[in-house]
């Protein structure tokens, strides 16, 4: 009962503020603003569909970004501006959103486009709510993210439901046209387009982004397989013993990489690895560029279900990512009809654990309070991934 009443009262919070900047007039006008408020990996999948609506909007386009996806962002000719934002903050830190939105709403726009398949009421969904613009155009169905954002605080799924259903019928709402989709599982590349066909009237075929600007480069070392050890949840990781495990059975000089919540882990397997001089340790030590840079010279790239995969196949070096089943078929495999097979040579090759309760879309029933991982990645055996690596690297 407390849990709901807290729910209801952020839910109620969110109007309050809403109202006061009701009161807040715009002062110039502007052309376009696009919202991306995803993850790294999800930006990446979208820059093929990002090109084409540039190509076919005429004006000034404002990107609105996590400041995660910034730095690819500013540097492909998709954008003129760019502000960023933290998604944390936006939901978690009242001032911080008030602070935002009150800047957002100084302009008037001609177009606000919410391209996001997972639409978020608190974030994605508030800002379009609270920005003016002539024509407001979103996804119409999915409302995982925001599921996902109180999932702790109601467990019954019906009750969960049952205000999921009137959040996305008041946030439609805010919205001047919808692109209607089916739920059908489909790749999100594809997703993509199928917002870019819907909303320009046009048949625009998904193919495999590119990385389209120059990066650093990397010479530390060379010949060498890159062992990404992070994810975006602890529970999603295939797990240090696992990668010491693997390193132990590979000939093949090793880059780690990962990001700052990731060096206690790196740590851990400096330590129980055999031959710790076979390994460079970049975890925490790299930007979003650089860690471009050290993929895009590897021969091959290992990684949990997060952005290193989707870098791989941006710089079209080969990669193996170990995957759970929440998203069977969304992220993983890439299914792209319309590429050739020498592009098809570098989709991440994906490596799951059948289970029955496979498209839980990240609510894990199988998972209980003793288990550190997913069972669907603890069941992902070291000869499983090592077989897979066997086939795509000669050593």
């Amino acid at each position: 009962m407390i849990k709901k009443l807290l729910l209801h009262s952020i839910i109620f919070l969110f109007d309050l503020e809403s109202f006061f900047l009701r009161f807040i007039k715009p002062k110039s006008k502007s052309d376009i603003l696009i919202l991306r408020t995803d993850n790294i990996g999800d930006f990446i999948l979208w820059l093929d569909s990002a090109s084409q609506i540039r190509k076919r909007l005429n004006g000034n386009i404002t990107l609105l970004c996590t400041s995660a996806v910034a730095s690819i962002a500013k540097n492909v000719s998709y954008f003129d501006e760019i502000i960023t934002l933290d998604t944390k903050k936006m939901f978690f830190n009242p001032i911080y959103r008030f602070k935002l939105l009150k800047k957002l709403r100084t302009k008037r726009y001609d177009l606000i486009l919410n391209p996001l398949f997972s639409r978020d009421y608190f974030i994605g969904d508030t800002i379009v709510r609270n920005v003016c613009a002539k024509r407001k155009i979103g996804f119409g169905q999915d409302y995982n993210n925001t599921e996902s954002r109180f999932i702790k605080l109601i467990s019954d799924k019906k009750k969960r439901s049952k205000i999921l259903t009137k959040l996305l019928s008041k946030s439609n709402g805010f919205y001047s046209s919808l692109i209607e989709t089916d739920k059908e599982d489909k790749m999100e590349l594809k997703r993509n387009a199928e917002f870019v066909s819907k909303f320009f009237d046009c048949d625009f075929k998904a193919s495999l982004p590119k990385l389209c600007f120059e990066i650093p480069e990397f010479n530390q070392v060379k010949d060498y397989v890159v062992l990404f050890i992070g994810a975006s949840q602890v529970k999603k990781n295939w797990g240090g013993e696992k990668f010491v495990n693997l390193i132990d059975r590979l000939s093949s000089f090793v880059v780690l990489c990962g990001g700052d919540g990731d060096i206690e882990i790196a740590d851990n397997i400096l330590r129980s690895v055999k031959q710790s001089n076979r390994i460079l340790n970049l975890v925490g030590k790299t930007n979003l560029l650089e860690l471009c840079s050290v993929i895009n010279s590897a021969n091959l790239v290992i990684s949990n279900d997060t952005v290193a995969a989707h870098i791989s196949a941006l710089v079209r070096t080969k990669s193996i990512v170990i995957c759970p089943g929440n998203f069977r078929k969304r992220f993983h495999p890439y299914d792209l009809d319309s590429v050739s097979d020498d592009l098809k040579q570098y989709f991440p090759v994906a490596i799951r654990h059948e289970m029955d309760c496979f498209d839980c879309a990240g609510i894990c029933t199988q998972l209980n309070d003793d288990m550190e991982h997913y069972p669907c990645i603890e069941n992902i055996s070291v000869d499983v991934v090592k077989s897979e690596i066997d086939k795509l690297i000669s050593y």
